[in-house]
């Protein structure tokens, strides 16, 4: 129980407080041992009406009525001018499992990465469709080398041979050619089937946030009537 010093009276002094106070059973005052005397005080009283404290209990004491419009919300200390704010309650923002919102990155915010590069190999067939070379022949002779005769033993003018003489044609050039003919040879076209390899899935991501589970002590807001 509160008391209130009232008078100052001559004797011994000693502890201060209601652990020192005397009671006197049918008294409204008693004799404290450091010589003041001492009256209870009334429920609530040394506050003015309209005064709001803050009280760790389950219900507002005796005088006091609890606010009841304030529930689940957080203490901000100001220098002055109390006020309340905000729409989202204590428990909903300090709770766990919390996450930030998804969001997909632009290219600007990709880190460094490269792409690797795919190659299946690939062979080119070679066409060969044949050819053939004319052959070109103008044709050529070889003129007789021997001795002439207008008239000789066999009874008649004309070539003759005499005795043991070898007879001989000149050497000539046959002229035989062989045409020019394209070989027609080519390599088939083939596609290479090189690639880079795509990174990444396209898809939004999100960062986790640690616990939000706070630690905290409930108070009421009381006011005093």
């Amino acid at each position: 129980m509160p008391w209130n010093k009232t008078q100052n009276i001559s004797g011994s002094q000693g502890p201060a407080g209601p652990s020192a106070v005397s009671t006197d059973a049918g008294n409204t005052s008693s004799l404290g041992s450091d010589g003041l005397i001492y009256t209870p005080l009334a429920a609530g009283d040394g506050f003015a009406p309209g005064t709001r404290m803050l009280f760790a209990m389950p219900t507002a004491p005796l005088g006091w009525v609890s606010d009841t419009s304030l529930d689940n919300r957080a203490l901000r200390v100001m220098s002055a001018n109390g006020s309340t704010g905000g729409t989202i309650s204590f428990s909903d923002i300090f709770r766990s499992g919390r996450s930030t919102d998804g969001h997909t990155l632009s290219e600007s915010q990709m880190p460094s990465h490269g792409h690797g590069v795919f190659d299946p190999g690939h062979s080119h067939g070679l066409g060969d469709p044949g050819h053939g070379h004319g052959v070109n022949d103008p044709g050529h002779d070889h003129p007789y080398l021997g001795r002439r005769e207008t008239s000789g033993s066999a009874g008649g003018s004309g070539e003759v041979c005499k005795g043991n003489e070898t007879r001989q044609t000149e050497n000539r050039g046959t002229n035989i050619s062989l045409n020019g003919s394209g070989t027609g040879i080519y390599v088939n076209g083939a596609a290479a089937g090189i690639g880079i390899s795509s990174s990444g899935g396209n898809e939004a991501h999100a960062h986790g946030l640690p616990s939000f589970d706070l630690a905290y002590v409930d108070v009421l807001i009381a006011e005093r009537q």
